[in-house]
């Protein structure tokens, strides 16, 4: 299993170089360029090696195939965790845009109320002043009417006196009338003067009906003014009662459109925030892009570099057939390397079974994380199908360059009965030869020595070191890394 983390918190290394590949620098390596020598055989195009150079050299390859393909597989996870997160803000910065656009359509719908309502604002003025205009005329009209009133109560009470001031004259000519009556049996010559008071009596009488008539008059005048009063006054309260009233309306409306007003402040400082907010979602948009953008230019380099270990891979293999040739021009010395080969090989299979409990003992340590992990590693199966599709097609070249390399051991098993007559022939060569295999056993057994006093991350790091020195020459980078 792979382990849990993006590409930023990926620890599987302690540090990268320009290509996003790991450099052993805890190791305490002396990472240089070597010369180009016999004894190397990576550092000629076509070196001369043996069967155990050309398995290790298969065996490095296929670590180098595959400590590619783990990092392309975080670049991916990178990628992959990226792209939801690039999506989320793309729904985000849509539903932002969304809202914008409700936000401006409700303030368009809310100024055209405000112009709606400045409209009835202005013609409830211009009604109002129509009314103030109607109210001061009826105003007006009253106080003429109550003048009027008050004349002619001063005239009804002048003719109510007059009316008085003649009743008492009548009254008087009365007693003076009975007292000439009376006078007259007595006196023959006041009927003349009777005769001119009875004038002056039907005169007087004349008048007060005249005066009489007037009062009704002036009393009925009084009473329809009277009446007019009282309907000018109910009239002019109406218009009060409804001045007011549209005044509590206007005041209603002042309110609604201050409150109005606070909406569109309120509106506008919102539309303002989301713009804002609408724009830091861009910047983190386009930061994001720009990210991504990094990602997929560093997934192109490692890809191109993937590729170029292909190209590699295949010359190798074309070395390997001029090593196969080589190998048939050197029998005799290829018969002692197999001899060598199976003892160094089982050696190299206890320090794999050494190696493979204290993986296994790693593996048991880390169980925790690797079943958290596998949830994850269930959402990237289609990334890793892509991967074993790879790595079988490694796997593939792999076989055949081991059919290649069980080929050269059938070869080197019918060579060994001339290696054998050669060896009776020759004793001196053979004695150099055993000398040869005594010094390999020797480096055999100090390598397991020094195998055994390694831990488990100095094993992994000596396994791939000479892949790391191929990346270095291949990529031109001169590395000195120190503990």
């Amino acid at each position: 299993m792979l382990p849990e983390g993006d590409e930023d918190s990926v620890e599987y290394a302690p540090s990268t170089n320009a290509y996003g590949l790991v450099t052993p620098s805890h190791m305490g390596w002396d990472w240089r360029i070597e010369k180009p020598t016999r004894r190397n055989p990576f550092s000629h195009p076509t070196p001369p090696m043996g069967i155990r150079a050309e398995r290790e050299f298969i065996d490095k390859l296929d670590m180098e195939n595959f400590d590619l393909k783990f990092r392309l597989y975080y670049l991916g996870e990178a990628m992959e965790k990226m792209s939801p997160d690039g999506l989320i803000l793309a729904k985000e910065n849509a539903h932002l845009n969304t809202e914008i656009a409700t936000l401006k359509a409700e303030l368009d719908h809310y100024r055209g109320q405000i112009e709606l309502f400045g409209q009835q604002k202005s013609q409830f003025h211009q009604w109002s002043v129509s009314k103030d205009k109607e109210v001061f005329a009826v105003r007006a009209e009253l106080q003429a009417t109550q003048q009027a009133l008050k004349e002619m109560d001063d005239r009804r009470e002048d003719v109510e006196r007059e009316c008085r001031d003649l009743r008492v004259q009548i009254h008087l000519l009365k007693c003076h009338i009975r007292g000439l009556v009376e006078s007259r049996d007595n006196n023959p010559g006041s009927r003349e003067e009777e005769n001119k008071l009875k004038s002056e009596l039907e005169a007087y009488k004349s008048s007060i009906t005249d005066l009489t008539g007037l009062v009704d008059q002036l009393q009925s005048d009084i009473v329809a003014e009277r009446a007019e009063k009282q309907q000018s006054r109910a009239d002019l309260k109406t218009a009060l009662t409804q001045l007011d009233q549209e005044k509590s309306a206007l005041l209603d409306m002042s309110c609604r459109m201050m409150e109005r007003d606070s909406q569109l402040s309120n509106l506008q400082n919102e539309n303002q925030t989301i713009k804002d907010e609408a724009g830091g979602l861009r910047k983190e948009v386009a930061c994001m892009k720009k990210a991504v953008a990094k990602k997929d230019g560093v997934l192109r380099k490692a890809t191109d570099m993937l590729n170029d270990i292909n190209l590699q891979r295949d010359a190798d293999c074309h070395a390997l057939e001029a090593m196969r040739k080589e190998a048939q021009a050197n029998q005799g010395e290829l018969g002692i390397q197999n001899q060598q080969l199976k003892q160094e090989l089982a050696s190299e299979k206890q320090n794999n079974y050494s190696l493979i409990a204290q993986l296994e003992l790693l593996r048991a340590k880390n169980s925790n994380d690797v079943s958290s992990a596998r949830l994850e590693v269930e959402s990237l199966k289609i990334q890793a199908a892509r991967l074993n599709e790879e790595l079988a097609t490694s796997r593939n070249q792999h076989l055949l360059a081991t059919q290649q390399l069980q080929a050269l051991t059938t070869e080197n098993a019918c060579l060994k009965d001339t290696i054998d007559h050669s060896s009776r022939s020759n004793s001196a060569q053979a004695e150099i030869r055993q000398a040869e295999l005594s010094k390999l056993q020797n480096e055999a057994e100090q390598r397991s020595e020094a195998t055994k006093e390694n831990s488990l991350v100095n094993l992994g790091w000596s396994y791939n070191l000479v892949i790391w020195k191929t990346l270095a020459v291949r990529l031109g980078i001169n590395f000195d890394l120190n503990y």
